[in-house]
């Protein structure tokens, strides 16, 4: 039984190339916080966020990198965010994340196989669109 507020679900253009989803992402305490784009990304390894989130929801504890290749095991700091996606969706994550000064102007957080392989990650084709939904598992914590 999927239990409510556990699923995301978000539809797309049959072209689209990337999947980018809005988000609300806050500090802990949800008092400093940032609205942006995330995208999802089946290709990394590690969650990233941009500078400017770091800095909007004021995270002392991030690993200034300028590149994801630059982490290694003993590096990545972990820090815990809460993630608010349309509909509600509000998880607490917690990330071994990098702050990257050079991502895609269009793009905040990008959320990596870290997040994603701790879920159950669907894209289908509709005859009109793309449904992409993802399920969080027990390892995400109602914020």
């Amino acid at each position: 039984m999927i239990m409510k507020n556990n699923v995301y679900r978000q539809q797309l253009p049959l072209w689209t190339a990337r999947l980018i989803s809005p988000v609300h992402v806050s500090d802990i305490g949800s008092t400093y916080s940032f609205d942006g784009k995330a995208l999802w990304d089946t290709g990394a390894e590690v969650s990233v966020i941009s500078r400017c989130v770091a800095e909007a929801c004021r995270l002392k504890d991030f690993l200034l990198k300028g590149s994801v290749h630059d982490l290694t095991e003993e590096k990545e700091v972990k820090i815990g965010v809460v993630l608010v996606f349309p509909g509600n969706v509000r998880k607490y994550v917690p990330l071994s994340v990098a702050v990257l000064d050079d991502m895609h102007r269009d793009v905040d957080v990008i959320l990596g196989m870290d997040i994603i392989s701790r879920g159950n990650f669907s894209l289908n084709r509709h005859p009109e669109h793309l449904e992409f939904s993802f399920t969080f598992g027990p390892d995400f914590i109602d914020a």
